[in-house]
């Protein structure tokens, strides 16, 4: 009887341990996660060439020399909430075609196969500059640890906001870009 009774409160002991241990490692994660929100980035990271859709490359200083506010989201086909996301991002891009707002979707972590079939589904609009980030280095070079995850930054590429997790896009007014 002492044996048991000495056994069911090693397992509850060890129970507890697990528990408080996994209860630590998630507050820390956490905590990571919404520090995530205030961007390190301060500016576009300059020289970073990003892969066109027609295996052209294109530079951060050639996207920076339009004097564009920048809308840059990354995302992935594979992102379930990146993909409920995208008809706002496609109707913020219609609405918003005549300003000076220049979007770069920035396939991270997909091949280009994926993306086309992707983007067919959605029927992207022309505006649109879908960019290819294969292995994920230059979602790196922004800071981003998880998609969707989206920057704005003014004419001179400073960052103005940065975006955490899928958004309603339409409940934003033109003044907030």
């Amino acid at each position: 009887m002492k044996r048991e009774i000495s056994i069911s409160i090693k397992r509850y002991l060890i129970i507890f341990l697990l528990a408080s241990i996994t209860f630590l490692v998630s507050r820390q994660l956490r905590v990571h996660f919404e520090n995530a929100q205030e961007p390190i980035l301060k500016s576009f990271p300059t020289h970073v060439e990003f892969e066109k859709l027609d295996q052209n490359k294109v530079t951060s200083e050639e996207i920076l020399k339009d004097q564009s506010v920048l809308f840059v989201h990354f995302w992935g086909t594979w992102c379930a909430p990146c993909e409920a996301e995208l008809p706002d991002i496609i109707k913020l891009m219609s609405k918003l075609k005549n300003s000076k707002l220049k979007f770069l979707l920035i396939a991270s972590n997909d091949d280009k196969k994926n993306v086309l079939k992707f983007m067919n589904k959605f029927n992207f609009p022309k505006e649109a500059q879908v960019l290819l980030d294969p292995k994920g280095e230059i979602m790196k070079r922004f800071g981003t640890v998880k998609v969707p995850e989206t920057y704005l930054f003014n004419i001179d590429g400073k960052i103005l906001k940065k975006f955490v997790g899928p958004q309603r896009w339409l409940d934003f007014n033109s003044t907030d870009f």
